[in-house]
């Protein structure tokens, strides 16, 4: 006997693993420029950190966000300012835990969008 309720249409990917590929495209953007990874997904009390880069003596925690269409903005404005504490404390508590060889700290979000094309907006807050 056979499922006739069966689909043959590809089952869509869930939001983690949207999230997922999303943050491999922005960390590939990123290496490609030049940057060094230090860790992923980082979970402190304050919060997470989806990336942490380095070049030179430069540290960036990076807030990935994807957004399949602009219909209620663009990913990086779904960045508001509590999204930004959240990253801020979580990059406080991260570089405490650290013999702290980085002089300068950036935060950059990586705007992500269906294509998986990604949009850097550095020093974003």
């Amino acid at each position: 006997m056979t499922n006739q309720f069966k689909s043959d249409t590809p089952k869509q990917p869930s939001s983690f693993e949207l999230g997922r590929r999303a943050e491999e495209a922005a960390l590939k953007r990123y290496e490609d420029s030049g940057y060094a990874t230090i860790d992923t997904n980082v979970r402190k009390s304050a919060g997470e950190i989806d990336l942490i880069l380095s070049k030179d003596s430069m540290v960036v925690f990076v807030e990935v966000k994807y957004r399949s269409s602009h219909m209620f903005g663009l990913p990086v404005e779904a960045v508001g300012k509590r999204k930004q504490q959240k990253v801020r404390g979580a990059a406080a508590e991260w570089l405490v835990s650290q013999a702290s060889k980085f002089r300068d700290i950036r935060f950059d979000v990586a705007s992500v969008d269906r294509g998986l094309n990604v949009e850097i907006y550095r020093g974003a807050f």
